[in-house]
C-alpha cells in the first residue's frame, strides 16, 4: 500500500533520522558526564523551517527528552563497546524512560495547542509565513516517532550473545512498539479537522505545508519500513549468537510493525499514485 506520497516523504524521513543521529554523536561525550535530573544535556534540537524561513525549535517541554534519549542511546553504545553490560542496560532503560516522557509532552501539546489560523492570516506573522518559532504539534509528533525509530534501530544493533543486555534491549523494543501504537491511536481519535486549503497550501518553495498531524503520519511508515529491515537483518547477521527466545521476540516485533503500518494506511490512506 505504497504511493508516491511515501516516496516524497522518504527524503524528509531520512533527513530527520540523520539529524537525530547527529545529535547522538554530539551528545556521546556528554552522556558520560554526571547529569542533573531535569536538565537537558544539550541545546534543543532544531529543524529547518518548512519554507526555508529559519530554524524551528522543538518546544522545551519535549526537546529536553528528545536530547536525553539521544544521549542515553549514545551512552548505551559506548558502554556496550567497552564491555560494561550493566551500564549499557541502565542507559537503555534511561532512553526508554525518556521516550515515554517525550510522548507525554507531545500528547499534552497536541491536546492544548490551538489550531493554526487560516493560511492567509499566517503569512509574515512568524508562523508558517516565515521567521523562527517553535515547532507545531505535527512536526513535534513526527520528531517523536523519529526518536522512537532511533531507539529501535540502536537496540537492534546492540543485540548479541549477552543475555542480561539482550533482555533490556528486547524489553525496550517491545515497550517502544506498544507506545507507538498507543500514540497512533491517540492521534487518530483526537486529530482536529484539517483547515480549509488556500492556494493549495503551498509554501514559497513550492512544497506542500503540513498543517495536520495526519499529513505527516505516512512518514511513520517510512520509519517502520527501516525498522523492519533492521530487525530482519539483525536476525540474519547474528543468527549464530542470538538465543532462540530473542529471535522469536524479534519476529513477533516484525509482525507487530507490519500491523502498525496497515493501521496507519487505514487511518490515513495513501494518495492515489497519479496525485
Amino acid at each position: 500500500m505504497r504511493s508516491h506520497r511515501l516516496t516524497m516523504l522518504a527524503g524528509l524521513a531520512a533527513g530527520l533520522v540523520g539529524l537525530t543521529a547527529a545529535a547522538a554523536v554530539v551528545t556521546a561525550s556528554e552522556a558520560e558526564q554526571p547529569s542533573r535530573p531535569g536538565v537537558s544535556q544539550s541545546a534543543p534540537l532544531a529543524v529547518a523551517g518548512g519554507d526555508g524561513g529559519g530554524a524551528t525549535l522543538y518546544p522545551g517541554l519535549v526537546s529536553v527528552h528528545f536530547d536525553r534519549t539521544a544521549a542515553a542511546l549514545a551512552a548505551a553504545s559506548t558502554k556496550a563497546d567497552i564491555g560494561d553490560v550493566t551500564g549499557a542496560g541502565r542507559s537503555v532503560q534511561a532512553a526508554r524512560a525518556q521516550i515515554k516522557a517525550s510522548w507525554a509532552g507531545t500528547r499534552y501539546l497536541i491536546r492544548t495547542t490551538p489550531p493554526p489560523p487560516p493560511p492567509a492570516d499566517r503569512a509574515g506573522a512568524g508562523g508558517d509565513g516565515g521567521g523562527a518559532g517553535y515547532a507545531a504539534p505535527p512536526a513535534t509528533a513526527q520528531q517523536f516517532f523519529s526518536i522512537q525509530h532511533d531507539l529501535a534501530a540502536a537496540s537492534a544493533g546492540l543485540l548479541s550473545a549477552r543475555p542480561v543486555l539482550n533482555a533490556k534491549l528486547v524489553a525496550a523494543l517491545q515497550a517502544n512498539a506498544t507506545l507507538r501504537d498507543r500514540a497512533i491511536e491517540y492521534i487518530h481519535t483526537t486529530e482536529p479537522p484539517a483547515p480549509p486549503p488556500a492556494d493549495d497550501s503551498a509554501s514559497a518553495g513550492g512544497a506542500p505545508v503540513a498543517t495536520t498531524i495526519g499529513s505527516v503520519m505516512p512518514t511513520v511508515v517510512v520509519y517502520l519500513d527501516d525498522e523492519i529491515v533492521a530487525l530482519k537483518g539483525t536476525i540474519a547477521t547474528n543468527k549464530k549468537v542470538l538465543p532462540a527466545d530473542v529471535v522469536t521476540a524479534l519476529r513477533s516485533l516484525i509482525t507487530k510493525a507490519k500491523a502498525t503500518e496497515t493501521k496507519i494506511n487505514t487511518y490515513w490512506p495513501p494518495l492515489p499514485a497519479d496525485d
